[in-house]
């Protein structure tokens, strides 16, 4: 499927990638490996596997990275492309060896949701997890990437959900990469509010976004987001999950709730819907964590010098 006249998405649906640019061309997040079956069929399906330069990470979480190895046997002479911080994290054979566990239990997952079929890994994907995953090429803060005369892309740091989150924006075709940055869309209404690094810089960089135009909002995972209005009231959506939540868990505290009681109550209230794919455990990790990060926000006063986020700079330097 086409988003514009330079980006296609690739994936399963459940895992979005994307193949970008004009001359030159980049795969945009590396899913799980249970991804990489349907994408190899649609690479060969559109004979795009020589033109691919670069294997875009976003962030170094096992849902945007584990299909790398999958990725690299496609795409034979692109180089893996990422944050500083992110190849700081991948280069950890502990954290990668945890990725892949993580991994297993997701293809296990996609295989029961394709009927034991297309979601499973094929003979020819079957590898053992590497204990690192190089990245060939850091991506600076704010790069540029001209990949055509009317394409290019524009990088930016992305902190809440990550510490090694990046976003990518064309400002030709209005089209911004969110990766995770703004949520997890669980269904139509509800927007998972996945601040893991830190409340408030998640919710700065969604409101940074609202500065942007963007007509396709293009995020990793389930729903791709077109039109600006449809964009703008996606986004604010996030913006109000990530704020309901913080007060629930904040007044929640207030009345004596223990934390893993609340953490079980934030996932009762997400784990539905899409998010499903994941394990319990894995959601239940996540909840704990959001609780963390809303007290640890409750407990900070509002930074008054906070450096400005680089999207809401690119908006005032264009």
């Amino acid at each position: 499927m086409h988003i514009s006249s330079s980006v296609r998405v690739l994936g399963n649906g459940h895992f979005n990638l994307y193949l970008a640019g004009g001359e030159e061309k980049v795969i945009i997040e590396g899913g799980v490996s249970g991804v990489v079956p349907a994408l190899r069929r649609q690479v060969n399906e559109l004979r795009a596997a020589g033109e691919v330069s670069r294997l875009v990470v976003m962030h170094a979480h096992f849902d945007h990275v584990c299909g790398l190895p999958g990725l690299k046997g496609i795409f034979k002479t692109a180089r893996t492309a990422a944050s500083a911080k992110a190849a700081e994290v991948l280069a950890k054979p502990a954290v990668v060896a945890g990725f892949f566990r993580e991994d297993e239990s997701m293809t296990a997952a996609l295989k029961d949701l394709a009927g034991g079929e297309s979601g499973a890994a094929e003979p020819g994907e079957i590898f053992s997890p590497p204990p690192t995953l190089a990245v060939d090429e850091v991506i600076p803060e704010e790069a540029v990437w001209r990949l055509g005369p009317n394409f290019s892309l524009h990088f930016y740091r992305a902190p809440g959900h990550s510490p090694c989150s990046l976003t990518a924006y064309s400002p030709e075709e209005e089209i911004l990469f969110s990766s995770d940055s703004a949520g997890f869309p669980v269904d139509s209404r509800t927007v998972f509010p996945i601040f893991f690094d830190g409340y408030l810089p998640y919710v700065q960089t969604i409101k940074s976004m609202l500065d942007l135009p963007v007509t396709v909002l293009a995020g990793a995972h389930e729903e791709i987001i077109t039109g600006r209005r449809q964009v703008r009231a996606y986004l604010q959506s996030a913006v109000d999950w990530a704020e309901s939540t913080r007060s629930m868990v904040e007044d929640a505290v207030k009345r004596g709730t223990d934390r893993e009681r609340l953490a079980e109550d934030i996932f009762m209230r997400f784990y539905h819907g899409r998010l499903k794919i994941y394990t319990v455990e894995n959601i239940m990790l996540c909840s704990r964590l959001i609780v963390r990060r809303a007290l640890e926000a409750a407990e900070k006063a509002a930074p008054g010098g906070a450096r400005p986020c680089p999207l809401r700079r690119f908006m005032q330097a264009n």
